[in-house]
């Protein structure tokens, strides 16, 4: 899937109940990607969020939201951001 900066990101729910539903479908959506590395974007989303003191619901979502645009920028599938040679290189490595 690829899409245009006026495309908002797709979500595969309009809401996750958990962090462990969120992450399998985060990884479930990005199956070409490495397991580690989907979770440890997630991983950084979630400490962003917490930092920012959402509630677990905003949390969930906008937490969603960024490792969907990181995977989508650094698979090469965001048409405003080139993919990234590093994280593609690290991505690689972790498989």
């Amino acid at each position: 899937m690829r899409t245009d900066a006026t495309t908002p990101i797709p979500r595969c729910c309009t809401t996750h109940s958990d962090w462990a539903g969120l992450a399998r479908h985060l990884v479930a959506d990005f199956g070409g990607v490495p397991t580690k590395a989907i979770v440890d974007e997630l991983s950084h989303a979630k400490r962003a969020c917490q930092l920012f003191q959402l509630g677990n619901q905003d949390a969930l979502d906008c937490a969603e939201l960024i490792v969907r645009n990181r995977v989508l920028i650094a698979t090469g599938r965001s048409p405003s951001v080139p993919a990234t040679v590093a994280w593609r290189t690290a991505v690689a490595n972790v498989a």
